[in-house]
């Protein structure tokens, strides 16, 4: 499915996040695409690793999840770590490397750092006026 196709592609997908921030037509169309594409794959499972990735992902550093001088990649980062905070897993199979890892989430999110972060991320975009 080319859906899933886009969003696997982390060039492809970085390139239409990257076409948001135009603020024109163009940039709103781009945004709309995101929204009905597959969540990207990396984008995903980075974010809920954090320091449990494997081995050929690399080390654990912020700037992999957030990319903080990318205020598209950041917003779009947030969307899923919303999703990791407020989805109810009682529908999931318990025993999934997923299901697993998305409720130890916010403990290890936290033991990490990141509600500092966030602060971090939030104080450097407090002012921030597109376009």
């Amino acid at each position: 499915m080319p859906r899933y196709k886009m969003a696997a592609d982390l060039k492809c997908f970085d390139l239409l996040l990257s076409v948001v921030s135009l603020h024109n037509e163009v940039g709103k169309e781009a945004s709309e695409l995101i929204k009905i594409l597959s969540t990207n794959f990396e984008v995903f499972w980075m974010t809920l690793w954090l320091n449990k990735a494997p081995i050929e992902w690399g080390d654990f550093s912020w700037e992999k999840i957030f990319r903080t001088n990318e205020i598209q990649r950041i917003i779009y980062t947030l969307d899923v770590v919303d999703s990791f905070v407020n989805t109810d897993l009682s529908g999931y199979y318990q025993d999934s490397e997923e299901t697993l890892l998305r409720k130890s989430w916010i403990t290890r999110f936290l033991a990490l750092g990141g509600f500092g972060k966030l602060v971090e991320i939030f104080t450097v975009y407090q002012h921030f006026e597109p376009g």
